[in-house]
């Protein structure tokens, strides 16, 4: 009887419940506990849920105790885990708290921002955590530093033009590619930037990894780029002259049109230059050089114009956010340029970002020698260096017109104290006496150009310790605002004609 009992109590309590909430399951569940029951068993208590390590909805998990929660935490108020809030321990992603936009990862042991699905690419992550781009994961550089993970992007994926989002470091043309020379890796295609120019074809993009390299190259494919292959923090190129003399990079009438180089540290070496460049009346030269150094080792002794850079007819160049530093000539400009330009076709210079610091000219141009060229120099800073007879700073000469925009000319000097020599400490502008219009040399002051505490040294009544205009050179713009604080003193602008040196208001230049 008492068997019967429990099977009509169990069938009306299963008909009830799967009538409520659908409950179908716990009734037939409950129902099959009390028919056991029947035949003696003891009816089990409900307890809290399973808990595992840490669920997949931790903080849903009934818990007495911190032990029944993968965060070690209980809320005593409704006896469910809760998560770790920013800023406290943890162990992995899942303690942390991500509600709404908020989303936390386990960083360091740490909660703290960008969760796991929110952490961008090229960031650093720890493996397992989810990259916001789907194409990413969170793995390490392929060729060397920096050590660490971080949220990367494999060889073929689009990368924008950042080297840092891709494994190999190198993002060419908006993808992700093996750098091209790695100087001590079989992981690229070559280990030597000869053998990678030698194999390339005309447009190639050479991606150089982090090392040192010592090598003399002519370059006569068309439209190369020699470029540094890695993030920011992949360590540097460096680019020696130790083998022996000649040019780093030979453009001298090779017949090519364009040539590129980024992201390189050039290190010069005795009686050698970097880069030679002269282009051909039938096809000009476009050089381009972008983020990179130039260091001299105080020993340059060299019989042409400039031991870093010398470009000469029918070459145009442009250079960004680059350094020259410590370079000395035994001629003409300290660092760079010497541009010999025809009149009717003038080279074209531009410089923006560039500092030049430190060099020494035997001659004139300090830093840079611009000759026969249209150029401009924008938020460019030259300091520190020094020239014996003219123009500590820059010297313009040969004709053309030289724009400075929010330059800093400072602290140049010129060093000679023979008759006529020693003037313009900051800057001189030289027209060698040129009787043709087109031909006459022009300095343009613009924008916040100040040339202050530059130094000339000559035996001169007015040598211009500032600026000195010789054989009719012009200058436009400046005032005595912006060209002050020279020495001599009363020697900010100077004027010569005819042998003859001549103070004169920098005002009288607007």
């Amino acid at each position: 009887m008492e068997d019967c009992r429990f099977d009509l109590m169990a069938a009306a309590l299963g008909r009830a419940l799967d009538r409520r909430s659908g409950l179908k399951g716990l009734a037939a569940g409950l129902a099959a506990t009390l028919v056991g029951a029947g035949s003696g068993d003891v009816i089990a208590k409900p307890g809290p849920k399973p808990q595992g390590p840490c669920g997949p909805k931790a903080i849903d998990n009934v818990c007495k105790s911190g032990k029944d929660c993968c965060t070690g935490i209980c809320n005593k108020k409704n006896n469910k885990c809760r998560c770790v809030s920013r800023g406290k321990k943890c162990t992995e992603d899942r303690n942390c708290c991500s509600r709404g936009k908020q989303r936390l990862s386990c960083i360091d042991r740490v909660c703290q921002a960008g969760g796991s699905g929110e952490i961008p690419t090229g960031a650093p992550c720890q493996p397992g955590q989810v990259c916001k781009n789907a194409a990413a994961t969170c793995t390490t550089y392929t060729n060397g530093a920096p050590t660490g993970t971080y949220c990367l992007l494999p060889t073929g994926s689009p990368c924008g033009a950042t080297d840092g989002f891709c494994t190999s470091q190198f993002c060419n043309g908006g993808t992700c590619q093996p750098c091209t020379v790695c100087s001590d890796s079989a992981a690229c295609a070559h280990n030597t930037i000869g053998g990678a120019v030698a194999a390339a074809s005309a447009g190639a993009v050479i991606g150089i990894a982090a090392g040192t390299y010592d090598t003399y190259l002519t370059i006569e494919t068309d439209n190369l780029t020699l470029r540094r292959c890695g993030g920011p923090d992949a360590g540097s190129v460096l680019w020696t002259q130790d083998a022996g003399d000649g040019e780093s990079l030979d453009l001298e009438e090779t017949g090519i049109s364009a040539f590129t180089v980024k992201g390189i540290d050039f290190m010069a070496a005795y009686q050698a230059m970097i880069i030679l460049a002269t282009g051909a009346s039938d096809k000009r030269l476009t050089l381009t050089v972008e983020g990179c150094t130039f260091t001299g080792r105080h020993n340059i002794s060299t019989d042409y114009y400039a031991p870093a850079i010398t470009t000469n007819d029918y070459t145009n160049i442009t250079i960004t956010d680059t350094t020259f530093t410590d370079f000395i000539a035994d001629s003409y400009s300290g660092a760079a340029f010497s541009s010999n330009g025809d009149i009717t076709d003038r080279n074209i210079v531009i410089m923006t970002n560039v500092t030049a610091t430190g060099c020494s000219s035997g001659y004139q141009g300090g830093a840079f020698d611009i000759r026969k060229a249209t150029a401009t120099l924008t938020n460019c800073t030259i300091t520190g260096n020094t020239a014996s007879m003219a123009g500590g700073g820059i010297n313009l000469d040969g004709g053309g017109t030289v724009t400075l925009v929010n330059c800093t000319i400072s602290g140049n000097a010129t060093t000679s104290t023979v008759a006529e020599d020693g003037v313009g400490g900051g800057v001189s502008v030289r027209d060698n006496g040129g009787n043709i219009p087109a031909d006459i040399t022009k300095l343009v002051i613009q924008g916040t150009t100040t040339i202050t505490g530059n130094t000339a040294s000559g035996p001169n009544a007015s040598n211009g310790g500032g600026v000195a205009s010789l054989n009719g050179g012009l200058i436009e713009g400046g005032s005595l605002t912006n060209i002050t604080g020279n020495t001599p003193s009363d020697q900010n602008c100077t004027l010569e004609t005819g042998g003859t040196f001549s103070t004169v208001s920098c005002a009288t230049w607007t």
